[in-house]
């Protein structure tokens, strides 16, 4: 018997997918992400580029779409949430980015995690 497929209206409204690094081929999705949002300040391409390069830029996707970011960065010995950006009225999403990026601070010897994220 095969399982049942989540069809992504699903996943929207549950909040599920994958959290992982992004990479250079999710730009486009961020920077969608930012416009949906009607983000007031959007990182630049050289920004984001960055943060990927460097390996500090989570994102949560739904294998379609990009329905959260966070950047983490790790300084003066711990470990920062820098930028927060997640699509709205998705239950608990905010929360799981957060705890994600918190147990990434915490394996890389960073943790407990700051928010200085506004």
């Amino acid at each position: 018997m095969a399982a049942a497929a989540i069809i992504p209206s699903e996943l929207r409204r549950s909040g599920t997918g994958r959290v992982r690094h992004a990479h250079h081929f999710d730009l486009p999705e961020v920077a969608r992400l930012f416009a949906r949002i009607h983000a007031p300040q959007r990182p630049s391409r050289v920004d984001l580029i960055s943060w990927i390069e460097s390996g500090t830029l989570l994102i949560l996707d739904d294998e379609l779409t990009v329905r959260a970011v966070a950047l983490v960065e790790t300084r003066e010995g711990h470990g920062q949430l820098a930028l927060l950006v997640v699509e709205p009225g998705i239950p608990g999403l905010e929360e799981r980015m957060v705890a994600v990026a918190d147990a990434l601070c915490v394996a890389l010897g960073r943790g407990p995690m700051e928010i200085v994220a506004g």
